[in-house]
């Protein structure tokens, strides 16, 4: 009876968390930005700590290095792929002029094996429907662009963030030590377990998955620069960017790159070429970068991961996103940890 009360009771205060969660969800991604940082950094911050009363030193300098870091980018990178988009989109209007003398010809060519009574209305339909695809593309890359704006822009993040990342990195270890004092004296070894592989995977994964990014977005920019794409620069940061989110990258960036190859050279040869890169850069990802970087403590599947971002986009928006990886790696550590008392439970073994 009284496992059962308890069983209510943290039940009733998971389910009162979530709802607080949910109404707080617009204000929580400065604070979940600032979390993630303390998180990211804490290690580094411990290392070059020497006494804990002295921590806020090494805390203030990481942190002014990284504030520096996201300054340059700022300054630097940020108006150089502001006027790279700003060319795209001026030049977009010949490459859809060109796409569409293209689709004309071959319209031409499959209209030719159409029966002439039906011609008309296979003509209709394909005009409808890809004007229905232009403009849906149109509406996400408008609104994708006015999110980042609006993120990038907003007061909160450019004040809170800091400062909720700076007392956290400060103070890491103390909340470690009050959150585990807080265990249950009976299961504190099986919590820390759990707790521990959690960390490891999320951390592996993260800080993993942003070297390889980093990595990514610098070859995929400085090889497609080489070759003279027009826009390659973009493009391989974009690419590289998004090579956070398993597969997103690579699709993205092979997409792009092929489209503005073929309307750009009139070699096989070049255009083949830029698909080597994105050939090239998968296959250093796959068999050095990901093992050495993110290595085998993850086992996040990256279909799972996938299903995460967008679930988390979906529910929560951009705070979804924030805490979509750390969810399902919490949630694939307690569902490996359950099967694993089943099999030893004697449900499994009568059964």
């Amino acid at each position: 009876m009284i496992q059962n009360k308890n069983l209510i009771f943290w039940m009733m205060v998971a389910f009162a968390f979530l709802g607080l969660f949910w109404l707080l969800q617009e204000m929580l991604a400065p604070f979940l930005t600032g979390m993630l940082v303390a998180y990211l950094f804490s290690p580094l911050v411990t290392k070059l700590t020497k006494k804990q009363s002295l921590r806020w030193i090494p805390t203030s300098f990481v942190l002014m290095c990284f504030v520096l870091l996201i300054g340059c980018i700022i300054v630097f990178v940020i108006p150089y792929v502001l006027v790279q988009i700003y060319q795209y989109m001026s030049g977009l209007g010949d490459y859809l002029k060109q796409v569409q003398s293209d689709i004309s010809q071959l319209g031409e060519r499959f209209l030719s094996f159409v029966p002439p009574e039906k011609q008309k209305e296979v003509l209709q339909n394909a005009t409808s429907h890809m004007g229905t695809v232009l403009t849906w593309l149109g509406q996400v890359m408008q609104g994708a662009l006015s999110r980042l704006i609006a993120t990038a822009s907003s007061l909160s993040y450019l004040v809170i963030t800091p400062v909720v990342s700076f007392y956290l990195l400060r103070d890491w270890p103390i909340f470690q030590k009050k959150v585990k004092s807080l265990f249950p004296r009976k299961e504190e070894k099986t919590i820390t377990t759990l707790l521990r592989h959690m960390d490891e995977m999320i951390s592996a994964f993260i800080r993993g998955q942003l070297m390889v990014a980093l990595f990514l977005g610098v070859f995929y920019a400085t090889s497609l620069g080489i070759i003279g794409l027009n826009f390659g620069i973009l493009i391989g940061l974009i690419s590289g960017a998004l090579s956070i989110i398993p597969y997103v990258g690579t699709i993205v960036g092979v997409c792009a790159a092929l489209i503005v190859a073929f309307f750009q050279y009139d070699s096989w040869g070049m255009i083949v070429g830029v698909g080597a890169v994105f050939l090239i850069g998968n296959l250093i990802e796959g068999n050095f970068l990901t093992p050495k970087l993110v290595g085998e403590k993850v086992n996040l599947h990256p279909v799972w991961v996938l299903f995460a971002l967008l679930a988390g986009q979906n529910l929560l928006g951009f705070t979804g996103i924030l805490i979509a990886v750390p969810t399902a790696a919490i949630i694939g550590v307690l569902v490996r940890f359950f099967l694993l008392e089943y099999k030893k439970s004697s449900v499994y073994a009568d059964g």
